[in-house]
């Protein structure tokens, strides 16, 4: 079978990844970061749901805030949540 113009053969073949729509996905990893032992509070729900939607807007976010309030393990958490081989830290 011919897929984007490499010949692979059927065995290899792999069930498409599932596709979350933004609510579920923004559920989802709010969910991962309260297990991960990252949480903002009572308005934990709405600062995740405002990140990711702000990266689904445009493909950089300005995280500002105190110091130790959670930016970079927001930002972190979520490329690691992604999935391997999905994120770099610079």
């Amino acid at each position: 079978m011919l897929f984007g113009g490499i010949l692979i053969h059927p065995d290899e073949l792999i069930a498409p990844p599932r596709i979350l729509g933004p609510s579920l996905f923004i559920e989802s990893f709010a969910a991962g970061l309260r297990r991960a032992g990252l949480a903002f509070g009572a308005d934990h729900d709405l600062v995740v749901r405002n990140f990711v939607s702000s990266l689904l807007a445009k493909p950089f976010v300005l995280l500002t805030g105190l110091s130790g309030s959670g930016k970079t393990q927001l930002a972190l958490k979520f490329g690691e949540w992604l999935g391997d081989g999905r994120y770099r830290v610079i």
